[in-house]
């Protein structure tokens, strides 16, 4: 039987055998047993700590009611009062569901049976008993005896003994609000709506500590507030009308207790929860007892997901009273951030300041997307916590370092400084020595999550850049100077929005290419998405970059700027944009104007960090470019669009200066005089085609000379 007992339990047994030989008694009675949970100071010894009754004092009253015998027993007997308390107690646990005997479960079953020397004692003592008991029941979270026999307990989960001690900062407004409508006589059924991460579920956790506390109406207190999980709910409902059976048993324990709040998280599964063929789902059994409000249920849910299944069942919608949870200001996460550190600073033994707090909201709501406050700084913050606690040395062997290091000095007989290592070993020793956080750990972990590069190893390569691109892109040095100056004013200047170039030229002159060598050597080739525009010449073809929308095929494909999403630092190169339908250079104007569009399942997409390059040969027979008159040419880019661009850059055509650069770099071991050269460029005609033409020429020389001189014709 012992084997169903708690250690607490097993430790108060042996103790109370231990007390009765040192008072002499004859029997180990409730007396003993009371005491040994005193002085093993148990969670269920702080509860009569509460009221008043220590180790110290029970004992003296304990000698003075009893007093103390001469001969000293050689045994251990129990009472029979003893032995049935346990026995009951131990019918206690297993009808609570509970697999182990506990200290709490052995006071409340003394407190049932009423008598005993124990009892007595309490009695003279003042003790107010029907407290005692009642605050022993609310620490095993049960009103009365087998109430945790409950299905709804087996299958949910009490919220009420969970983060006791956290409390939820800056939403006492939602928190009334939802006390207001559980008070209300019909339809008392509040239905929190708010993205994932607002602090939903923390509200709830608020209320239940409240209850606890007794910071609520009279008439909640005493309440209990139930996470019922729909999965678990589900499970194990093999056959038609199990579910149903399951839900309804629930139903009528709410009913029967009039004490329990329901909480049902994530609430629009209910909807076709259970439904199967020729079953009712869960929504439809709870409607009735939601409307007459029998039950108490609190819901949780998106905005999304309320409209696309609970507003569309108009008899379900209106059962629930909505109250809107919406994301905290800055300044609001900072003051919930700054109230919470503590409890990060003890759990990683760390060091965590204001400014350290201020860092991780601002970076977190620049770089991370797709998330909400206050889960998304508080989710940073404790991965900045852990990632410190990395660079944390190996406690063994730095106090092994340091003791050699100290060995070391006192050979030395340089003591002072010996002595100063020795410090640092005692502080090692009792872990006081925490690190303080930095500005470059977070940084490091807002890079990883943001998946793009923010610190200076970044810098290092954009002041590369412009040497870079000159040793690979001759003749455009100008062109160069401006789009390198235009980048580091994008990135160095902490510019917001994304960046938009159009360069334009004559064919062969190095577009394309210039863009493709920007994004090697500053973004990456995952960074990197090329759009040829002669793909996106219809109407239609915007569903290539966004997604079709909600009941169209396609609807679950992926779309090309999802890539944006999982890689938000960019280089976007619209090649010949000008082959573009008017809609798609719409939706370029939009990006570029806002820094966000939506997709068509209608997630946001932030191109803030993105860098916008487009390219064409528009104009090219014109000496400036893009101007009024060729404004509204139906083969370039509309005027709307071009009035947002950032800067219009215009490539020269290559001059022969720039070909025979080229040409020395290309000629690969070729032995080529200045004639040769000269006539490869008049060949080439690099005033129309470039460097294209002047590729194929010398793809042409490499060809014939490596072709033997005589060859037979076959």
């Amino acid at each position: 039987m012992k084997n169903n007992y708690d250690m607490e339990v097993k430790k108060v047994l042996k103790c109370a055998e231990k007390e009765m030989f040192d008072l002499n008694h004859p029997y180990v009675g409730s007396e003993h047993m009371l005491l040994a949970i005193l002085k093993l100071g148990f969670n269920s010894s702080k509860i009569l700590n509460r009221h008043g009754l220590t180790y110290e004092e029970f004992r003296t009253n304990l000698i003075k009611i009893v007093g103390r015998a001469h001969k000293k027993s050689e045994i251990a007997l129990y009472t029979p009062l003893l032995k049935r308390i346990i026995s009951e107690a131990l019918d206690d646990a297993k009808e609570q569901g509970n697999a182990k005997l506990k200290t709490e479960h052995l006071l409340i079953s003394m407190l049932e049976e009423g008598e005993g020397v124990g009892i007595r004692i309490l009695i003279n003592m003042g003790i107010d008993l029907e407290q005692l008991y009642n605050d022993l029941i609310k620490n095993l979270s049960f009103n009365k005896r087998g109430e945790n026999n409950l299905l709804v307990y087996d299958i949910g989960k009490l919220m009420n003994v969970t983060n006791n001690n956290e409390h939820i900062f800056k939403r006492d407004r939602e928190i009334k609000n939802l006390i207001e409508i559980l008070l209300r006589k019909n339809k008392n059924n509040p239905l929190l709506l708010g993205e994932a991460g607002v602090g939903k579920t923390a509200i709830v956790e608020e209320f239940a500590r409240l209850i606890d506390n007794e910071e609520v109406p009279e008439c909640l207190i005493g309440f209990k507030v139930v996470e019922l999980d729909t999965g678990s709910l589900i499970s194990g409902t093999r056959y038609r009308g199990d579910f149903e059976d399951r839900l309804n048993k629930i139903i009528r324990e709410l009913i029967s207790e009039k004490n329990i709040i329901l909480f049902i998280d994530e609430i629009h599964t209910l909807v076709n929860c259970g439904g199967a063929e020729g079953a009712i789902d869960a929504a439809n059994i709870l409607k009735p007892y939601l409307a007459r409000g029998d039950i108490k249920v609190i819901g949780a849910t998106t905005p999304k997901e309320y409209k696309s299944s609970i507003a569309k069942d108009k008899a379900l919608d209106r059962r629930f009273q909505t109250i809107e949870v919406d994301e905290p200001s800055l300044k609001d996460t900072e003051f919930i951030l700054k109230n919470i550190k503590e409890n990060y600073e003890n759990h990683h033994h760390v060091i965590i300041s204001d400014e350290n707090i201020e860092d991780i909201i601002k970076y977190a709501d620049k770089y991370i997307f797709g998330r909400y406050n206050p889960d998304k700084s508080i989710d940073i913050l404790d991965s900045v916590c852990a990632h410190v606690q990395l660079s944390r040395p190996n406690q063994k062997s730095a106090l092994y370092e340091l003791n050699q290091k100290k060995e070391k000095l006192l050979s030395k007989k340089k003591y002072k400084e010996a002595l100063e290592i020795e410090l640092a070993i005692k502080n090692l020793e009792k872990g006081t020595d925490r690190i303080q956080i930095s500005k470059t750990d977070i940084l490091k972990v807002i890079e990883y999550r943001a998946n793009m590069p923010i610190l200076d190893n970044f810098n290092d390569k954009l002041t590369n850049l412009n040497t870079s691109l000159k040793s690979h892109i001759y003749g455009q040095d100008a062109q160069i100077d401006e789009l390198v100056e235009l980048l580091k004013e994008k990135y160095l200047m902490d510019n917001t929005k994304p960046l938009s170039i159009l360069i334009t030229g004559s064919s062969g002159v190095g577009k394309t290419y210039t863009a493709q060598a920007v994004a090697n050597n500053l973004f990456g080739i995952k960074h990197f998405l090329r759009l040829d525009m002669s793909e996106f010449n219809s109407e239609s073809a915007i569903t290539k970059l966004i997604g079709t929308s909600q009941g169209y095929v396609g609807y679950e494909d992926e779309c090309l700027f999802n890539r944006i999403k999982d890689y938000p630092y960019s280089l976007i190169l619209l090649d010949e944009v000008e082959k573009a339908s008017l809609k798609v250079q719409n939706l370029f104007l939009q990006i570029i104007d806002t820094g966000k569009i939506r997709n068509g399942k209608g997630e946001e997409i932030h191109f803030d960090n993105t860098t916008i390059i487009m390219t064409s040969n528009v104009g090219t027979k014109i000496n400036i470019g893009f101007n009024k008159e060729m404004s509204h040419n139906e083969n370039g880019i509309s005027r709307d669009l071009n009035n947002r661009l950032d800067r219009v850059i215009c490539f020269s055509k290559i001059d022969k200066a720039s070909a025979r650069k080229y040409i020395k770099r290309e000629m690969n071991n070729l032995s080529l005089t200045k004639c040769d050269i000269d006539k490869l460029i008049d060949e080439a005609n690099i005033s129309e085609f470039g460097i294209r033409g002047l590729q194929k020429e010398l793809n042409k020389m490499k060809i014939r000379r490596l072709m033997p001189r005589n060859v037979d014709a076959v």
